[in-house]
């Protein structure tokens, strides 16, 4: 019996030493280690939940140091556009003062919905927005790309009135409009038109974006959805196209979680949809 006691005390603390030494590593500051201890008995089961504690950690300083990149990268674009912007704004008034005057009522409202827009992103300290002040956004952006597009570009939204007074984040409409617009119409013969509803519930909204323009081929599609799934693109490189589809999913589901973000559905051809999923704000 003394001689089974020894072995079995010897074995557990075998597994304690190496329990021990794994947790000094961590302690020292490597969080890429592991602990492997075999059998079923308590000291192994300690190790398995010691080993998953470690991925969590990982998991969380990856979330927040990729949450950190995104705003220093944005806080940074902001910077970089806030160049004196009352003397932008009030230069805008003044022409607009001046097309008035001479009755150029085009060039006017161009004005009119290029300063709304540079109100609206020049705004500083607010991450929350009224639902009706990002879709006037949208209006004010689709007036200054119809000026190009010849008046054949059309927006449609359908939203009920009590949306409009609820909260969403900042610039998350706009970026899926600039996308259908710069793609899904580039090329595009005919009438551009351009849907956005709204459906809420006590817990969140889907907003719904669809465009008739050119669609997406399925190898398009699929490795657009994979990027949007797969979280892997880098928040220090953008698309093209401004902020992009990829950084409006990343704010939304670094902000309030993986059951948030965009789905993308396209058919080549028939126009694309994009659904947003946000939390129920008041």
């Amino acid at each position: 019996m003394i001689l089974i006691s020894y072995v079995i005390s010897r074995k557990l603390m075998k597994k304690i030493k190496k329990l021990v030494k794994v947790m000094k590593t961590v302690q020292e500051g490597n969080l890429d280690t592991q602990v492997v201890i075999e059998g079923n008995d308590e000291i192994a089961e300690l190790g398995k939940d010691f080993n998953i504690m470690l991925t969590r950690i990982n998991e969380l300083i990856a979330t927040v140091y990729k949450t950190e990149i995104l705003q220093k990268d944005a806080l940074l674009k902001a910077l970089e556009n806030q160049v004196n912007p009352h003397f932008l704004y009030n230069t805008l008034e003044t022409i607009k003062m001046m097309a008035e005057i001479n009755r150029e009522r085009e060039i006017s409202d161009a004005l009119t919905s290029l300063g709304a827009m540079v109100r609206y992103n020049l705004t500083k300290d607010k991450r929350l927005v009224l639902i009706t002040e990002e879709v006037e956004q949208i209006r004010s952006y689709c007036n200054l790309q119809n000026l190009m597009m010849n008046g054949r570009l059309e927006l449609i939204c359908t939203i009920e009135e009590w949306i409009y007074s609820l909260r969403m984040l900042k610039l998350i409409l706009q970026p899926i409009v600039e996308n259908a617009i710069l793609h899904g119409f580039r090329n595009f013969d005919g009438q551009c038109i351009i849907r956005i509803s709204a459906e809420a519930d006590q817990d969140h909204i889907r907003f719904t974006i669809c465009d008739n323009g050119n669609g997406m081929e399925r190898g398009k599609l699929a490795a657009l959805k994979e990027r949007l799934t797969s979280n892997t693109e880098d928040p220090m490189h953008q698309s093209e196209n401004g902020i992009g589809l990829s950084n409006v999913n990343d704010r939304l589901k670094l902000e309030y979680g993986s059951g948030y973000g965009i789905e993308v559905d396209s058919v080549a051809g028939a126009g694309t949809r994009v659904d947003i999923w946000l939390p129920l704000i008041d």
